[in-house]
């Protein structure tokens, strides 16, 4: 019989309460399996959990990549602002609201 965790309350917020529960036990996995992918010896694992492990590290890589570049975005936009305000003098930012 699989692993489960039945006991939340019926409502609006069961899917939010599932999604905590299941957030929680992918940070423990997560967890267990870096340690033993750091002891070098993944034949510890079922296959089932290699095989989630190996496609959790790549969903891990994208999301990295994806906020790596949202970051990057943001930085260049606020460096855009930053040099535009830089032109402005006092009174163009004060008329601007910008002061």
């Amino acid at each position: 019989m699989p692993c489960r965790s039945d006991d939340y309350p019926a409502g609006p917020t069961q899917a939010e309460l599932y999604k905590k529960e299941a957030d929680k036990v992918t940070d423990l996995l997560c967890s267990f399996c870096e340690m033993v992918e750091r002891a070098g010896d993944l034949t510890l694992m079922p296959s089932k959990v290699r095989d989630w492990w190996e496609a959790h590290k790549e969903l891990d890589r994208k999301r990295r990549a994806k906020e790596d570049a949202e970051r990057k975005k943001r930085e260049a936009a606020n460096k855009l602002r930053q040099d535009a305000l830089a032109k402005l003098t006092p009174a163009e930012k004060k008329a601007l609201g910008l002061s």
